[in-house]
């Protein structure tokens, strides 16, 4: 199967599996028909966009299912709800970041609500779902349940724009998917499925031709925001937001962090396509941390010998082995991770990121002391030898065979990519080490204490709706119901059949688990950068969850998740817009990444930072700081 993560969420206890087949059962004997309400509560209303994750519960949708033979019959109020405290999510390491989610559950009763059921159902409940911990399943096990009860289109056409990172689908006279497809939403979809290296190209060619597609994916591209502020797309906050939610159960289901993720200035013009909170990665030799001597690192002091041993020791006896390197189109030298020890405010997104004062002001990250001990930290480990000679150049592609041969001990990357008989966890112990034990590093404070977390933002893009066809409320609504069928949940049989096709035709299931044949991976696409590998559905998806094809891979990437966001941090200028940042954003964070290089490899002097501060001030920063101050205060 292929491996990575998929997740739908809630803001409550969760509901295994069996507690919804259980349900389902109990829902036949009374009613006649197998009828539940898991996933979903009926009385609980949705946040309003900028509402506190804490504070937010929302609509669920009722769970439809056929079990033992019983027959679907219409939604019925749920058997009881069960509250607890509550579940947030998402971020990603830029705009375009990636996430995991949550949502308020009904449930039969405590009784059905206790441990985790993975021998029964594959089924790992998140441990911490506030904090946006993801489901970790073993197994998927038939019968799935009908999540969405009424075929969400009219039967008139819908027209999409979508992007493709890998292979071009067969045309849908010779998909089967896309017939299906087509089938299952009730209308005849016009899709303009386009490469991703041209993409901006395209999507700007679009714009200014003035036919925009019913459903246009934003990746998103720069300046993307004038786009929405100017009125080229439908303000959706009135659907999206407080009790209209309810309408849309499966992206009332997204969580509220989200949802104020991805808003612009607090309105909403798009539906996220959920991705990781905890997308950011260090890919970690723990076996190598071990032998160091510092499987437990408790402080700065730990790492910088870890690493250094890593250089110096050879833990697998590779001559040419290194502590470390980075990936990034700019040679950030993994300070951006190894800043996280010692509480810098978040970096997670392409220029940076900013801390908010209690003034209303904001403080961007790199001007920082926290910041500025995180570059001389990371010049102590190049001089000190820690470091790949070539971490300057080394690309991500570059990075992977130095890790997966033994001849790395850490490197960033996206964590989807971490676990699985396919990611770096199974590939380093398929090519150099089978006995190797990768995970995601986990920062220590600097001084013995908590470090933090960078999350991400949640999401990788969005679909929005263009403003000529959001003239048509009764329109917009069909065209939500559409992106509320996408978004089901992992389990029910839209998801399945979204993710995988349909059983004998696209996919088969081994030791529990679905597996895509040829036509499978043809027809609806391959994984590509821990994205479902879906394209023709891939305007939206659930929140995901931990599913490996490797034994464990799911618990302990569920664990580290746990780890990770129980420290984390957002971007504080998130969901606000500055011209100037969209603008000069990308050239200002190219000067950093030189200003870093010429630090941490010794070219300059410590001091020179605070040249390249006064530089980014003056070509952009400062204006950049009073555009999303003066956001942050108007909205």
């Amino acid at each position: 199967m292929d491996g990575h993560f998929r997740k739908y969420g809630r803001d409550t206890r969760p509901v295994t599996r069996r507690t919804l087949l259980r349900l389902a059962m109990g829902a036949a004997s009374v009613a006649g028909a197998a009828v539940l309400g898991a996933c979903g509560g009926s009385t609980v209303v949705a946040p309003t966009v900028g509402s506190t994750p804490a504070a937010a519960t929302v609509a669920k949708p009722t769970i439809a299912a056929t079990a033992a033979g019983a027959t679907a019959a219409a939604p019925v109020s749920t058997v009881a709800s069960v509250s607890t405290s509550a579940s947030v999510v998402p971020t990603a390491a830029s705009a375009m970041g990636a996430t995991a989610a949550p949502a308020t559950v009904a449930t039969a009763g405590p009784a059905l609500m206790g441990a985790p059921v993975a021998a029964a159902s594959g089924e790992i409940p998140s441990p911490n779902p506030d904090l946006g911990v993801p489901d970790a399943y073993t197994k998927l096990t038939p019968p799935f349940p009908k999540l969405v009860p009424m075929i969400p289109g009219k039967g008139g056409k819908v027209t999409a724009f979508l992007i493709n990172y890998d292979l071009p689908v067969p045309p849908k006279s010779n998909n089967l998917y896309w017939q299906e497809l087509e089938k299952r939403l009730g209308v005849t979809c016009d899709a303009t499925m386009v490469d991703s290296s041209g993409y901006e190209q395209k999507f700007a060619a679009t714009l200014a031709g003035g036919d925009i597609p019913d459903l246009t994916f934003f990746s998103p591209p720069p300046g993307y925001e004038k786009i929405l502020l100017q009125g080229a797309f439908t303000d959706l906050t009135e659907y999206l937001t407080g009790s209209a939610l309810k309408d849309y159960p499966n992206l009332a289901a997204f969580p509220s962090v989200l949802w104020k993720n991805v808003a612009l200035n607090k309105k909403i013009y798009g539906v996220p396509r959920p991705r990781l909170l905890g997308s950011n990665s260090f890919y970690f030799r723990q076996d190598w941390a071990e032998k160091t001597g510092h499987g437990v690192q408790k402080n700065a002091d730990d790492v910088f010998d870890m690493f250094v041993k890593m250089a110096k020791n050879n833990p697998d006896g590779k001559k040419d082995a290194y502590g470390l390197s980075a990936s990034s189109p700019r040679p950030q030298f993994a300070v951006d991770i190894l800043c996280q020890m010692f509480r810098a405010p978040s970096t997670a997104s392409a220029g940076g990121g900013w801390r908010l004062n209690g003034d209303g002001s904001l403080t961007h990250t790199w001007e920082t002391d926290e910041y500025k001990q995180a570059i001389a930290y990371t010049r102590r480990l190049w001089e000190a030898g820690a470091f790949h000679p070539d971490t300057a150049t080394n690309g991500t592609q570059q990075n992977k065979d130095l890790f997966y041969s033994s001849r790395l001990g850490a490197y960033n990357d996206g964590f989807p990519g971490l676990f699985g008989s396919g990611g770096a966890r199974g590939q380093t112990r398929k090519l150099s080490a089978p006995n190797s034990n990768v995970t995601s590093w986990v920062p220590p404070g600097f001084d013995g204490g908590k470090g933090v977390y960078h999350k991400a933002i949640g999401y990788f893009g969005f679909t929005a709706i263009p403003a000529k066809v959001g003239k048509d409320k009764e329109r917009v609504k069909e065209l939500l119901r559409i992106l509320n069928w996408l978004a089901a949940p992992i389990g029910s049989e839209e998801n399945t059949f979204t993710a995988y096709g349909i059983e004998g035709t696209h996919f088969t299931f081994k030791d529990g688990l679905p597996v895509k044949n040829d036509r499978g991976r043809a027809e609806i696409g391959v994984v590509s950068g821990g994205a479902q590998g879906i394209v023709l559905a891939s305007l939206t998806n659930p929140p995901q969850v931990a599913l490996y094809d490797q034994a464990g891979d799911a618990e302990e990437a569920q664990q580290v998740q746990a780890k990770l966001l129980a420290n984390g941090i957002d971007n504080a200028v998130w969901g606000y817009y500055s011209q100037t940042n969209s603008q000069q954003g990308a050239l200002l964070a190219q000067l950093q990444g030189d200003a870093l290089a010429s630090v941490i490899t010794g070219r300059e002097q410590l001091g020179y930072w605070d040249t390249f501060l006064k530089d980014w001030r003056s070509r952009g920063g400062d204006q950049a700081r009073k555009e999303f101050q003066d956001s942050i205060k108007s909205s």
